[in-house]
């Protein structure tokens, strides 16, 4: 036929404004299944005081009950949820 054909994506995205810096250090879980499964993050910055967490949604194969981001640079740990629909 000689048309391209464009199909859209998942819109969803995953990103989430945490407190902290671009200097600290963050871990990120997802929840799925009952079971915590560790994910590697985008960290940038956003507002002072706080950065945006972006979870990479082609790298998530699974339902997602809830996303935890965790800020081990401060004492006591800074622990973030947010459930998802």
């Amino acid at each position: 036929v000689g048309r391209t054909f464009y199909y859209p994506r998942n819109v969803a995205e995953y990103r989430f404004l945490v407190t902290g810096s671009m200097d600290d250090t963050y871990r990120v879980f997802v929840i799925s299944n009952g079971q915590e499964q560790a994910v590697t993050p985008e960290i940038s910055a956003a507002q002072p005081g706080f950065v945006n967490v972006r979870l990479d949604m082609d790298r998530l194969n699974s339902t997602i009950s809830e996303v935890v981001v965790r800020n081990i640079s401060r004492n006591p740990v800074i622990e973030s949820r947010f459930p998802q629909a």
